[in-house]
């Protein structure tokens, strides 16, 4: 009898599928993972002609033995919507009676749009830990009633049955199964990642979370934290098996209460004692202790968000009510503890001007940051920044079903922002993309002068080229992995692939 989940995943790693596929394991089930490498197209560098000349999706469907293949499982996002549904169109027309399950965050917030496809037998609303057992139980023997959390099509009507059980103590959950990805491309493994959290106490407009716990979970708490012995054991067991040298923790935010921090703080440098980066919260880093000892810790990269200067818009559109004077203050306190950080900042907000941004541009030059990641506003399904902005008329209903269906734009390209908008806000990437290079005077002359207007606009000098030197230079760990991954691939590409 079949007793095999095929994951079907592209270009980098997903802790989510690691996680249900050790639940699988400990339910007796085998799995395995379909990876593509996604060169072209994975929105860090699009070119259209060589992401087809690069592709091998066919061949790899094509090899593969699905002969003990019980399911097809897909963990989706809005960005990568589209390209999973071809790769879904192309797994079912070559194996048609093989169920695909659609989870992950597009599947639950625009759930209808993705059970309408052909192509999806199921897809996971929620969490999917408990119900991805009981769900692949069912299609093994059809004894059981599908669980909780799981839509589908009875004739041709979708059925819903709530979302899946959420998983309180998450302790209770098996180590990741880094393996799964690990075997297959050793360039993911190039830092570990690892989350001690789910949810964040915040509830800013424009993120999945702002959804997931305002109508998917609306009564249940908005954070769950590992103990800090069970994070220290997985990275103790990680250094043992893998031999891993440094870690990402991709918590929404790292630091959340005292007592956990510095008890986390003592095992982690006696027991693990790797360099490591972490996500921060201005109003977190008011503390110049608290950064000292995660500089004194390992932390060589912080990532902060601060979206936007103008007080007024960071409040009232993106629930944001740190100050201008917390956020100066926690950029202090980075640069004094020389812990190298990234700052995240938005462009094409409701009521947001240019001139808001020239003035995060000189405040970010005078505390010198290792890089500044500007993103445009994108109304991901379901989040409370989309019914803000349409709303406001920045975007019609057309437009929010585009989103829904995967045809908008991702918040590293233009996002929801207007053709027109977008075309001046684009002169910023390149003060955004190169301050961390041409420093506090030459970046305030091309503010003070407007020189930056007749800079170039084109992403591969504005946005590629810097967050390669950067990673060149030992200041980008995310970037090491993506250039490890496009060197690994295109070295190791065989042209015949394209002929066979």
């Amino acid at each position: 009898m079949k007793n095999k989940v095929l994951f079907v995943y592209s270009a980098y790693e997903n802790i989510g599928i690691e996680y249900l596929s050790s639940i699988l394991k400990k339910n007796n089930f085998n799995t395995d993972l379909m990876f593509f490498p996604m060169l072209f197209e994975d929105s860090m560098l699009d070119i259209d002609f060589l992401a087809k000349l690069f592709s091998i999706e066919n061949k790899i469907i094509r090899e593969y033995d699905f002969s003990d293949v019980l399911c097809i499982c897909f963990n989706i996002t809005t960005d990568y919507y589209v390209y999973f549904s071809r790769i879904a169109q192309k797994l079912k027309k070559y194996c048609p009676d093989i169920p695909i399950i659609f989870g992950g965050i597009h599947s639950s917030s625009a759930s209808d749009e993705v059970l309408n496809n052909s192509f999806v037998d199921y897809v996971a609303i929620g969490e999917g830990e408990i119900s991805i057992v009981e769900l692949i139980n069912y299609i093994k023997d059809k004894k059981n009633k599908i669980p909780k959390g799981i839509a589908y099509k009875k004739n041709n009507i979708i059925q819903k049955n709530s979302v899946c059980e959420f998983v309180f103590d998450l302790d209770k959950l098996p180590f990741p199964d880094k393996a799964l990805f690990y075997d297959k491309k050793d360039y993911v493994a190039t830092t570990y990642t690892i989350f001690t959290t789910r949810g964040c106490p915040y509830n800013c407009s424009y993120c999945i979370n702002n959804f997931w716990y305002g109508e998917l979970y609306p009564n249940e708490q908005r954070v769950r934290r590992r103990s800090v012995d069970n994070v220290i054991a997985e990275l103790k067991h990680a250094k043992k098996k893998f031999n891993i040298k440094s870690i990402m923790f991709e918590d929404d935010i790292f630091y959340l209460s005292p007592k956990w921090h510095w008890e986390f703080i003592s095992k982690y440098k006696k027991q693990i004692n790797l360099p490591f980066v972490c996500v921060m919260h201005p109003s977190h880093c008011q503390d110049y202790k608290v950064i000292k000892s995660l500089k004194d810790a390992g932390c060589i990269q912080v990532e902060i968000g601060i979206q936007t200067l103008n007080e007024k818009v960071r409040k009232k559109y993106l629930n944001r009510n740190e100050t201008n004077k917390e956020i100066t203050k926690a950029l202090y306190n980075l640069h004094k503890a020389k812990v190298k950080y990234n700052i995240d900042h938005i462009a094409g907000l409701p009521d947001d001007n240019i001139e808001f941004h020239l003035d995060a541009v000189k405040l970010y030059a005078k505390y010198c940051p290792n890089r500044i990641l500007l993103f445009f506003i994108t109304n991901y399904p379901s989040t409370e920044i989309e019914k803000i902005s349409l709303d406001k008329g920045k975007v019609s209903l057309k437009d929010i079903d585009n989103m829904r269906r995967g045809l908008g734009e991702t918040d590293e390209t233009t996002g929801s922002v207007s053709l027109k908008d977008a075309n001046e806000l684009e002169r910023l990437r390149f003060l955004f993309g190169w301050l961390p290079y041409t420093g506090k005077n030459i970046t305030n002359f091309l503010v003070n002068t407007g020189l930056y207007k007749i800079l170039p606009v084109n992403r591969i000098f504005t946005k590629i080229l810097p967050s390669i030197i950067a990673t060149l230079t030992g200041g980008e760990p995310r970037g090491e992995v993506i250039l490890k991954k496009y060197l690994t691939e295109i070295f190791n590409f065989k042209w015949f692939y394209k002929f066979k």
